[in-house]
Parts: C-alpha cells; sequence; structure tokens
C-alpha cells in the first residue's frame, strides 16, 4: 500500500516500533530539548519537512507493529493535539512549528485484539484514521507458495503448488480453521497467511499445521482453549471429497436451533407436554381402576343377589356401603365429580333393582298365598299370575322369575291333575 502511494521507495518511512521504548522513540522521531534548551526535530519531522518541500510528490510513512507503544507518547501532548483538528493540523515545538503536510499518508500497521499492547478507542481513530480489517487472504498464500515452490528442487512441495486441486484443499483448511477461531474467540484470534500456513502445507504435514492453530490459540488464550476434536468436521470434509459433517436437513435445523436459542425452549416445551401427558396419563390410570375396582364390586354384588346367595336386604346393605367409599373418594379429590357421579348413578341403579326385585317378590308371594287360601289354584288364578310373572320378567333376577314359575306351575299341576 506504501508503495502504491509514494511510487518511490525514497519516499517512504518506516518506523519499527518495539515495547517499553515510547520515550525512546519520540526523541528519535519527533525530536528533544538539547542542553541549550533549543528543540532538535527528529527523523519524522525532518521527513515531513521533506514533504513539504516537494509538495508534487507522495510520500508515505508506515508505523508497523504501532500498537506496542502508546501513540500519545510517541507524537507528544502538542503534536496528539493538533492530530485531532479537522482543518491545519499543525503545532509549535519549542519554537518549532511542526506542520502536517497533505502530501504523506501515515499507515499504522497494528495488532487487533489478543497480542496488542494498546488498544485503541476513538480518540486514537480520530487522529490516525477509521482502521481497516486485514482478514487472512487465501490468494495472497496461494501466490506466495507458488512463486516460492514452483521452481524449487522439493520435487513434493513443487508437485503440490502445480496441483490446483491439492491447493485448495490446503485453502480450505486455513479458511475454516480461521472461521472456527474467529467464531469462537473474535477475528483478532485468526491465524495470518505470514503464518505457519505457508511451511506445513503438505498432506503429510497436515498434523503440524493443526498444531500450529493450537499453540497460536492457546498463547492468546487461557480459557477454552482449541482441541483436536474442533477440527474434526473440517478434515471429514476433505477425506469426503467436500461433504460437510452434519449437512443434512435435520442437523442444520438442529444447529439452527442451537445458535437461535429456540432448542432449549422447544426441549422445555416439549418436556413439560411428555411429563404432563405422562402424569395426566398416571392419573387417568389411577382413576380408571378406582372405576373398575367399585364398579366391579357393585356388580358382583347384585350378580350374587341375582344367583340368589345372598338376601335383597343383604345386597342393598353392601351397595350402601359401595356407596359410602366412592363419597369418601371424591372428597379426598381421588376421584372427580363426573366419574363419581357416574359410579354413584350405576351402584344406585343396582341399589333400584334390588330394591324393586324384592317389592315384586314380596307382591308376588301375598299374590300366591291369597290364591292358595283355599288351597286351590284355579284356572283364572293362574292365569293372573302368569302374567304377572310375564310383566316382571325382565325386571328381577333370572332365578327368582324361574323359581315362582317353577312355584306356580306347580301348584297348578297339583290341583288340575286330581
Amino acid at each position: 500500500m506504501a508503495r502504491l502511494l509514494a511510487a518511490n521507495p525514497s519516499n517512504i518511512l518506516i518506523i519499527e516500533c518495539a515495547p517499553h521504548f515510547d520515550l525512546d522513540f519520540h526523541k528519535r522521531y519527533i525530536g528533544y530539548y538539547d542542553e541549550q534548551g533549543s528543540f532538535r526535530p527528529g527523523i519524522l519531522l525532518q521527513f515531513w519537512e521533506l514533504c513539504r518541500n516537494h509538495p508534487h510528490q507522495r510520500f508515505a510513512v508506515v508505523l508497523d507493529n504501532f500498537d506496542k507503544i502508546n501513540p500519545e507518547t510517541f507524537f507528544g501532548p502538542a503534536l496528539w493535539e493538533a492530530l485531532s483538528s479537522t482543518s491545519v493540523r499543525q503545532a509549535n515545538l519549542g519554537g518549532y512549528r511542526v506542520v502536517v503536510p497533505e502530501n504523506c499518508h501515515m499507515l499504522s500497521v497494528t495488532h487487533f485484539g489478543p497480542g496488542g499492547l494498546v488498544e485503541f478507542s476513538g480518540e486514537h481513530f480520530k487522529r490516525l484514521g477509521r482502521p481497516y480489517l486485514l482478514q487472512p487472504n487465501p490468494r495472497e498464500l496461494c501466490e506466495t507458495l507458488y512463486r516460492r515452490w514452483v521452481n524449487s528442487a522439493d520435487t513434493a512441495r513443487a508437485a503440490f503448488v502445480r496441483n490446483p486441486a491439492r491447493m485448495q484443499t490446503h485453502i480450505f483448511y486455513f479458511l475454516k480453521a480461521n472461521q472456527l477461531i474467529a467464531r469462537r474467540y473474535g477475528e483478532g484470534y485468526q491465524l495470518g497467511q505470514g503464518s505457519a500456513a505457508r511451511e506445513f502445507f503438505l498432506e503429510r504435514e497436515r498434523d503440524e499445521l493443526r498444531r500450529s492453530f493450537l499453540d497460536h490459540v492457546a498463547a492468546l488464550t487461557l480459557s477454552n482453549p482449541l482441541t483436536e476434536t474442533d477440527f474434526q468436521t473440517i478434515e471429514y470434509t476433505i477425506r469426503e471429497d467436500g461433504l460437510a459433517q452434519h449437512s443434512s436437513f435435520f442437523d442444520r435445523l438442529y444447529q439452527l436451533l442451537q445458535d437461535t436459542g429456540y432448542f432449549v425452549e422447544i426441549t422445555m416445551v416439549i418436556t413439560t407436554a411428555v411429563l404432563t401427558f405422562l402424569i395426566g396419563w398416571w392419573v387417568f390410570r389411577r382413576r380408571e381402576r378406582l372405576i373398575r375396582l367399585y364398579g366391579e364390586q357393585a356388580q358382583e354384588v347384585f350378580s350374587s343377589f341375582e344367583r340368589q346367595l345372598i338376601s335383597a336386604d343383604t345386597a342393598a346393605q353392601r351397595l350402601e356401603e359401595i356407596k359410602a367409599e366412592v363419597d369418601a373418594l371424591v372428597r379426598r379429590r381421588r376421584l372427580n365429580y363426573t366419574e363419581g357421579l357416574y359410579l354413584l348413578s350405576f351402584i344406585e341403579d343396582k341399589v333400584k333393582r334390588v330394591e324393586f326385585a324384592r317389592n315384586v317378590s314380596q307382591n308376588f308371594i301375598e299374590l300366591f298365598n291369597a290364591f292358595m287360601e283355599d288351597s286351590v289354584l284355579t284356572r283364572g288364578e293362574y292365569l293372573k299370575l302368569r302374567q304377572f310373572l310375564q310383566l316382571v320378567r325382565h325386571k328381577i333376577p333370572i332365578e327368582t322369575y324361574e323359581e315362582f314359575h317353577r312355584k306356580v306351575e306347580q301348584a297348578y299341576s297339583e290341583y288340575h291333575s286330581e
């Protein structure tokens, strides 16, 4: 850039900065006061004087590693304040008039992020100009390797740089490794094209290349260092001839949800839904067992009554006990209102059927005894009893009906057989 601006190497001043030499650089390049108190201009001020003497030429000043020293100390208070002017930038140093020439461009090369001793802020950029971030340049790396090794006696390296596919693989590794570092730590942590990427580019040297990235990051950060496994995705893509690992639709969707933070929310929603379903299913199954248990108990009591294993009074008493237990379950909320109402209705129906069967039995016995007061069952009385049994046949237990039917037939047959 400096050569492009100045067009003449003699019009370029390069200042190599080093840590802890801020005052020394100020005296050497800006100036100092001698024993008589006179100001002696330094190399930079003399260079600016040369620029003013040749207004039709262009000049450049390169401040390499400018982040290693303090810019305010280097320029001094008066000149540093003059650099902030938006019009004519000039200062007076012990009677020596300093004017920053318009035909001189200052270029400072600094480290962005880790490795720099001075962290540049807006005050620095206001005086020195806005920064331009130089990303790792794969084209420069490719061109450098080609020019260096194309005519080399090392046949392996010469063959490598002549093969575009192999060069592309090395460039891919270089770019992807830097992207990995930039995503995790920041752009200032990336490894440039002037690093070990120039030395380790053969396939058999890929372990050394990976190690150079690991050592580079380890030297700049102490927390969350890179590991060998972080490069598995890059090496998988190279082995599979460009097929990226985890590049399917579902893998990319999963990664997108992870990056946006929605994965945690969706996981929480799904987990909550599953837990709610499981708890609801468990409560439902528990209530289902209770409903089945008490329903079967009520049905068993009624079946025993139908088979005349127990009397109507015993059946009614047991059914009332079951109703009391169901009421207690509803009060303790082990059954909800609807379930309790269903069970109570079911049990109440059994109670009514038992009560009805008992009343029918009593009515039949009273009617039968009334007809049999003369010990004779006439045909008219026989038909009335048959009609009565037919009316209540489906409302009383079948065993009771058959018993009454046999009793009527037996009484009628005894009279008519004589």
